[in-house]
């Protein structure tokens, strides 16, 4: 994700990088890029940056709070696996800048939430299963997408990979997590009915989908007081979503 908002931002003009930052021991450390020079983290960031965009890991996240609080600038993150001492670190950090955090920076991921409520308050009494694919190298599973559309589905009953010799429980919602290949990441929500299944689905092609979303998302927050944003907050139903 680093790499494509690095590519994004410099081959369209989206906006101007100042600093690059990596974790320690990366070999491109000291080097020069497109875009700027490549940092260690945690460190300061340079004087001149306005906002920052995170894709890193749950301690990356935490040093760059602490450094973004210091600078006053406003953070992006899209960082999944956080445990409850991230979470309340963005929560602390929004005391003082604006802050946005989501696990899915899809713009068109936004419509598929608003989209799950509506059908789950329509299919009252259906089944429902969700689906996320995602490539080989994800570490997270279920990906923090599915877990925020089960928050979405308002889901208590869930059953993690499906197995065993059982009836599912009425209200019960099953989640299914694949890895391999190079998926980007895929979401498919199964509405089932007596005679019909109904298959709300999400397909990403390209790292470049988030990517923009992020550096809209910026643009929004760079306008707004401290705080913690959900991107339903920043982007309305007649909002310009995409750059």
């Amino acid at each position: 994700m680093g790499l494509e908002l690095q590519r994004l931002l410099c081959s369209k003009s989206l906006g101007k990088l100042k600093q690059l930052v990596v974790s320690p021991g990366s070999k491109n450390l000291g080097c020069s890029a497109s875009g700027g020079q490549f940092y260690e983290a945690p460190g300061p960031l340079d004087p001149s940056v306005e906002a920052a965009i995170d894709f890193s890991s749950p301690e990356g996240l935490l040093g760059l709070l602490r450094e973004a609080q210091t600078a006053g600038i406003p953070v992006v993150s899209g960082t999944t696996g956080l445990q409850e001492q991230h979470r309340q670190a963005l929560v602390e950090a929004a005391l003082t800048i604006p802050v946005c955090w989501a696990s899915n920076f899809s713009l068109g991921m936004l419509a598929v939430h608003r989209g799950v409520r509506l059908f789950k308050r329509l299919l009252k009494g259906f089944d429902i299963e969700l689906v996320e694919c995602h490539h080989g190298a994800k570490k997270d599973a279920p990906s923090g997408t599915a877990l925020s559309l089960l928050s979405s589905l308002d889901a208590e009953e869930l059953e993690f990979g499906r197995h065993g010799n059982r009836r599912r429980r009425p209200g019960e919602v099953g989640v299914h997590s694949l890895r391999g290949g190079s998926n980007p990441g895929s979401h498919s929500i199964h509405f089932l009915g007596a005679g019909e299944d109904i298959v709300l689905t999400h397909q990403c092609w390209s790292r470049e989908v988030f990517a923009r979303g992020a550096i809209a998302t910026v643009n929004t927050l760079l306008r707004k007081k401290a705080g913690l944003y959900e991107m339903a907050d920043l982007f309305t139903s007649d909002s310009p979503l995409f750059l």
